[in-house]
């Protein structure tokens, strides 16, 4: 088995890059945008506007929000510049100097990248889950964790979906 080491310094200096960079304040605004809506939700039940359930309220924002919209912004922004931030900053000659595979070099980009975009959207997914169920009561809430246990999983392996195939974009074509 390789050494991991390569692709772990990688990615923790990726990730010390994408955690101070500018378009992270633009993409915590994007993952706190469903939250945004289920405070919204909240102040409508407190008023009696609605009349609608929180379990139906949170799988309508993770089916219309999350899953279509969120995730994928998420990873064409952080995924499709795996390769091209390094370009444009002109810090690929010396990644590509160093004692360091090229397959080492992209898997410890990727994985900063992914481990970016999940944690932006799995705290959003789990603070949306407590802020529309909770006026349910604390046993609707135990009686759901398996939903929210369920589009946990799924939103880690739609964001390893997405960050593939956005990252391979980014790296094959000209202008990602």
């Amino acid at each position: 088995m390789n050494d991991l080491r390569p692709a772990t310094l990688v990615a923790r200096f990726s990730l010390s890059e994408l955690l101070w960079s500018p378009r992270t304040l633009a993409m915590v605004a994007l993952a706190g945008t469903p939250l945004g809506l289920a405070l919204a939700y909240r102040v409508a039940l407190a008023l009696r506007a609605t009349e609608t359930g929180g379990a139906s309220v949170f799988s309508t924002l993770v089916s219309s929000v999350f899953f279509p919209f969120v995730a994928p912004m998420l990873s064409l922004v952080y995924a499709s510049g795996v390769v091209r931030d390094d370009v444009e900053a002109g810090t690929m000659p010396y990644f590509l100097t160093r004692p360091l595979s090229r397959a080492s070099f992209l898997s410890g980009k990727m994985l900063a990248s992914f481990t970016m975009t999940l944690a932006l959207l799995l705290p959003s997914l789990v603070l949306v889950y407590y802020v529309v169920l909770s006026p349910s009561g604390w046993a609707e809430v135990g009686a759901r964790f398996p939903d929210l246990a369920r589009d946990l999983a799924v939103a880690a392996l739609g964001l390893v979906a997405y960050n593939g195939v956005f990252a391979l974009a980014g790296t094959v074509l000209k202008r990602p």
